[in-house]
């Protein structure tokens, strides 16, 4: 006797293909909540992973690997990072500031050897043009911090841009520093900066008398740090050479050490 062919109907096979997809659905579903909750504690202890290794100022965040065997176990490989940044983050550090060569040091001293004990003369920098137009640095910056050997290690010069405009930077929210601005306001901190009493009792009965000496000759009535130099008060340029220092000191990129020559 030969049995008819069973022929799937339309229907039948439309039940099939909907029955197949909802087993596939409930699968997915199941394995890709584990994926998610093992995920996140994976990513939890990368992240506590990269923060003991100071990761995290590196824009470095160690990422999981995760994989899946035969018996459907999920696996972690977390030696593999991803970067967070387009670039490796060692390139986003501030540059280091090249000064200007009217300021730099050169073995016959800097072009700008400038009297800082006398007033400025208003056609100071009539003969270097270049020292009202360049920036004192590159990159420019508004704001430079000096500190000086000769004075005590707390004892630093804070100096800022004036208002004057700079050709080629009026777009920037301040005005950078020029060779000529940064003399000027250099001369003004000396001069404008007294000496405190507990400084001035802290100093030898010998550096008292000499001081005091520098200010009589100035022809002032009170001691300010540009008497503290005593005869060595000839601008003679700035450096980052930290072993001119009589401590050791870590200069950042807007530190710089003021050189002086004797009158």
């Amino acid at each position: 006797m030969t049995m008819a062919p069973h022929f799937v109907t339309t229907r039948e096979a439309v039940n099939q293909f909907a029955h197949r997809v909802r087993e596939r659905l409930h699968t997915l579903s199941s394995s890709s909540a584990a994926d998610t909750a093992l995920t996140r504690v994976a990513t939890r202890q990368s992240i506590s992973q990269a923060r003991s290794r100071g990761h995290y100022r590196d824009h470095i965040i160690p990422l999981p690997s995760l994989t899946l065997d035969r018996n459907r176990t999920l696996s972690l490989s977390p030696t593999n990072t991803l970067s967070l940044s387009p670039v490796p983050s060692r390139l986003c550090q501030p540059p280091v500031p090249v000064l200007s060569s009217l300021l730099g040091t050169s073995p016959s001293g800097s072009p700008l050897q400038i009297d800082l004990r006398a007033p400025l003369p208003p056609d100071l920098f009539a003969h270097v043009p270049y020292a009202t137009t360049a920036t004192a640095t590159m990159p420019p910056t508004a704001h430079v911090r000096l500190i000086c050997p000769a004075f005590p290690a707390h004892w630093t010069i804070e100096l800022a841009a004036t208002a004057t405009n700079i050709p080629g930077h009026s777009l920037l929210l301040s005005q950078p520093l020029t060779p000529a601005t940064l003399i000027a306001a250099l001369h003004t901190a000396l001069h404008t900066t007294l000496v405190s009493p507990s400084e001035w009792m802290a100093a030898s009965p010998t550096k008292r008398a000499r001081v005091a000496e520098a200010c009589a000759l100035r022809g002032a009535s009170r001691v300010a740090w540009i008497d503290w130099l005593e005869n060595r008060v000839v601008f003679a340029g700035l450096s980052r050479n930290a072993s001119m220092l009589p401590t050791v000191q870590v200069l950042d990129e807007q530190t710089w050490i003021l050189l002086l020559a004797p009158l």
